[in-house]
């Protein structure tokens, strides 16, 4: 739709008329792709919430370093 068919369209149609071209302008594999690599994305949020950050594991390694190691 150009610009000239857009300002002379009837307001409700100018929706119609858009939505019907653009509903199936990008290629077929987009949506399942983005679909999956969206719950991927999910899943991987919820794991690392679940699993300790990199300050939890930096502050187990100093007080390892700290430890005196062997019998005193």
């Amino acid at each position: 739709m150009n610009l000239r068919e857009l300002l002379e369209a009837t307001p409700g149609r100018r929706f119609t008329e858009r939505y019907r071209q653009n509903r199936h302008a990008g290629p077929a594999w987009r949506k399942p792709l983005s679909m999956i690599a969206g719950a991927m994305l999910i899943l991987l949020g919820v794991l690392l919430t679940l699993t300790p950050g990199p300050g939890q594991a930096w502050r187990k390694l100093k007080r390892r370093a700290s430890r005196p190691s062997g019998p005193a």
